[in-house]
């Protein structure tokens, strides 16, 4: 999820009797403790700066990584907490190391969740394993889910300003907003069976090794990416569950030779491929002076019902097998947050 998103949850798990408990830092303190997983991000620049060789897996290969691992929720509560004491060192009534402990790895803790129920994939048992795990139910930005934290922060907010002794209600509507949030989550993950039964109605599973997997799409839990696999065939599809209109389906064979077989012993296929957790359909050009072939991230579709990617990996061959150039495709243009809500609102009332 966005990181935006994240400072929020964190904020509005502080409401859930540590706000009332600590006073105003613990909003400030689990919102700041929402948002440090993310800060993995600047980890490339920094080895950049470094003078350590960097490529563009390097930045894929780290982001919801170690950071965001379960395992060490308990670990970063320890040094946040020791920070944010430190920072605060001249509060005049310093709050008990437990509660604010506590604070932290709820906020940390709802992090890594959050994340794990979006497509993108993030590495929950870091280090023990570098093993993507996804949930599918989000997408990395919500326009429904977003506003609702806002909306549970405000109220708490106004209560402050117009109760005397706010604490009970703040408690209460914070467990309500908290609660509702979730709800929505897990109503992305009913929302993730529908689509694919409409996708089996309309495209029928064609072998038993056949799988459908279902990706929200940027924005909203009610319109969904579903892709369909076997041996033989690729299928990409739009189902908007706010319609009973019939699905639009894409359906391409898929076309292997030896050149997609070399293409997938190289290390940067071997890295998309687990990037990707294993969603790649394979594109093989000939062209006058190379062979060419394309790896697409199927769960990212230029369009729902896209057989092309956002973003691809292509490995381009001499015609003598060398490699001439391998290089990461990026099939979208830069959009604003805005840009992204107002695309997505317009597809979302479209059949």
């Amino acid at each position: 999820m966005d990181t935006i998103t994240q400072g929020l949850l964190g904020a509005a798990t502080a409401q859930l009797g540590f706000r009332q408990r600590i006073g105003k830092d613990a909003t400030w303190l689990a919102a700041f403790a929402g948002i440090v997983p993310d800060f993995d991000i600047f980890i490339q620049p920094l080895m950049t700066l470094s003078g350590r060789e960097t490529d563009d897996f390097t930045r894929t290969v780290i982001h919801r990584g170690l950071s965001h691992s379960l395992v060490m929720v308990p670990v970063l509560s320890l040094f946040i907490t020791l920070f944010w004491r430190r920072f605060r060192r001249s509060s005049k009534s310093p709050q008990p190391f437990a509660l604010l402990y506590a604070c932290v790895f709820i906020a940390l803790l709802t992090h890594s969740l959050l994340d794990w129920t979006t497509s993108y994939g993030t590495q929950l048992l870091a280090p023990f394993t570098d093993r993507r795990f996804a949930l599918d139910f989000m997408p990395i930005i919500d326009i429904f889910y977003t506003p609702a934290l806002i909306l549970t922060l405000a109220a708490c907010y106004v209560i402050r300003k117009l109760k005397s002794n706010p604490r009970k209600i703040t408690l209460i509507t914070g467990w309500i907003g908290f609660g509702l949030s979730t709800a929505y989550i897990l109503t992305g993950g009913v929302m993730k069976t529908m689509a694919i039964q409409t996708m089996q109605k309309h495209f029928p599973e064609k072998t038993a090794t056949g799988q459908y997997q279902a990706y929200p799409q940027i924005g909203t839990i009610f319109l969904w990416r579903i892709t369909y696999r076997d041996d033989t065939t690729w299928a990409a599809a739009r189902v908007n569950l706010l319609f009973r209109a019939k699905p639009h389906i894409n359906h391409k064979t898929i076309r292997s030779n030896s050149w997609t077989e070399k293409a997938r012993q190289f290390d940067e296929a071997k890295t998309f491929e687990w990037f990707a957790m294993g969603q790649t359909r394979p594109v093989y050009r000939r062209r006058h002076d190379a062979h060419v072939v394309e790896f697409m991230d199927m769960r990212y579709g230029i369009q729902p019902s896209s057989l092309d990617s956002l973003w691809s990996l292509q490995i381009t061959f001499h015609l003598n097998g060398e490699v001439m150039k391998t290089e990461r495709i990026r099939r979208f243009r830069d959009m604003s947050f805005r840009e992204v809500v107002k695309v997505n609102w317009s597809r979302l009332w479209r059949p």
